[in-house]
């Protein structure tokens, strides 16, 4: 595969990648919000506009979590399968307790941090795995 083949293989796998579905306490009621998954250059810029706060256990997620929901494309979200703008975003955020944002900031650090970090620590368990393989078969070709 061309380099040209593997960017449009890597541009297929981001877009099949599936929502993050957080249910909220809204007014006493569970109401379920969509998180679509973010290009990967707009989840970046997201995090370093919510830098983690020193002290605390943001500095092992790499950004600030009480803040980075809020700061959530309002394009990419669906509150009761309907869109939001950012204003209403905003509006429902501001009613939010801290455990329906724990809930948001978890769904999206998986699709667009947890997801591909997983990804990436498998395909260096299996080339090691492979690289591994190769060498004792060279070694028992060469003691033959």
């Amino acid at each position: 595969m061309d380099l040209k083949e593997r960017i449009a293989a890597a541009r297929a796998q981001l877009d099949s990648r599936e929502p993050a579905v957080a249910a909220v306490d809204l007014a006493g009621e569970l109401v379920d919000v969509t998180l679509r998954p973010l290009e990967p250059s707009v989840w970046l810029d997201v995090v370093a506009a919510n830098p983690p706060r020193g002290g605390t256990t943001d500095m092992n997620l790499g950004f600030n979590q009480d803040t980075i929901a809020r700061w959530y494309p309002a394009a990419e979200i669906l509150v009761a399968g309907e869109p939001v703008d950012t204003e209403t975003w905003q509006e429902l955020f501001d009613v939010l307790e801290p455990p329906s944002i724990r809930m948001l900031t978890a769904g999206a650090w998986g699709i667009n941090h947890n997801e591909a970090d997983k990804r990436l620590r498998e395909l260096g368990k299996a080339r090691l795995a492979a690289s591994q393989k190769k060498r004792r078969s060279r070694a028992n070709s060469a003691s033959r």
